[in-house]
């Protein structure tokens, strides 16, 4: 996602503690049931990836402890104005009390529909909620590298797929579900090459800089999305999407300044059953960022998987998903 996620590599090996969180979300996913209060949530670092999910909230009310456990398989993986990944399978899992709660979002997929690659990632987040307003710290980690590495290493040309973001959003209420919400990046690979007078010269110098007489600028890629959830009959609910970042960022390569880069509507349909509810959905995504004739659609079984699914301008993707 973003620039690091669009420089992704191999996984050479998992760590002991990788394997160990896997093995975690697995067990949880299999395990956990308890009783069916709806509610409407998201993994704050993938809020902007797929249609607001109607997850069932796990309520003890004599202590106050709440859960949420589930999965969705997606066609394609969309993150903000980008097709990031092919088929993918994506289980959450959050556990609070009163107002805080941790949790951990994980892909695992291939990069791409042709599955020449295999890219896990898994989001821990910490997440405050009160009154309509949830502030998040979340945590993006790649299997490439080391958890909880916040360093902009790979501005350097040593690599680090980690982002680290603060999330901040407010949501008016059930009635009018109309959500402001603010993403930005503030420990990872994220920020440009400008020489001695300021000027722009290039994403990293892992691109090629030289950087004698050039200094490296933090970007702090910021993500601004304004939403609605249309809610209509039979459990169907049509969110619509405007995703924008206010100044130079990853979410256009850090070249220019303000740009709206996402807008997107989807569909979904929620079935209710005893011990479980099924969600069936679909989303089309559209980037008006620099489209052009030749990259509104490109080909994602091409070989250079990089290169045409980021730069494909229209995307759409359709998923399933259970939750207990």
């Amino acid at each position: 996602m973003g620039a690091s996620e669009m420089n992704k590599h191999n996984t050479r090996h998992f760590s002991l503690i990788n394997a160990l969180i896997i093995i975690g979300a697995l067990f949880c996913f299999g395990h956990v049931r308890a009783d069916d209060t709806i509610v409407a949530t998201d993994s704050p670092a993938k809020a902007t990836d797929s249609p607001a999910k109607a997850i069932n909230s796990r309520t003890t009310e004599k202590i106050g402890f709440t859960y949420t456990v589930g999965a969705n398989i997606v066609s394609s993986y969309l993150w903000r104005g980008f097709a990031v990944g092919g088929l993918s399978f994506q289980p959450d899992f959050n556990i609070g009390y009163g107002g805080l709660s941790i949790g951990a979002w994980w892909n695992i997929g291939a990069t791409d529909h042709n599955f020449r690659k295999f890219f896990p990632e898994v989001d821990v987040y910490l997440r405050f909620s009160r009154w309509g307003f949830t502030i998040d710290l979340v945590h993006m980690h790649y299997f490439n590298s080391k958890f909880f590495d916040f360093s902009q290493k790979s501005i350097y040309g040593k690599g680090n797929s980690n982002n680290t973001e603060l999330h901040l959003s407010y949501r008016i209420s059930d009635k009018i579900p109309f959500i402001v919400e603010w993403y930005t990046h503030i420990g990872s690979e994220d920020g440009y090459v400008v020489d001695q007078q300021g000027n722009f010269l290039c994403k990293a110098l892992s691109e090629g800089a030289d950087p004698t007489g050039k200094s490296v600028k933090r970007a702090f890629s910021s993500y601004l999305q304004l939403g609605y959830d249309f809610a209509l009959p039979y459990d169907i609910t049509i969110p619509i999407r405007l995703g924008m970042t206010p100044w130079r960022s990853r979410y256009t390569q850090y070249e220019g300044t303000f740009a709206v880069c996402c807008i997107s509507a989807s569909i979904e349909k929620v079935f209710r059953f005893e011990h479980f509810n099924l969600k069936i959905f679909g989303r089309a995504m559209f980037n008006p960022d620099r489209v052009n004739k030749d990259n509104i659609i490109v080909n994602l079984w091409q070989r250079n998987w990089q290169v045409n699914q980021y730069n494909s301008h229209l995307n759409g993707t359709l998923g399933v998903g259970i939750w207990l």
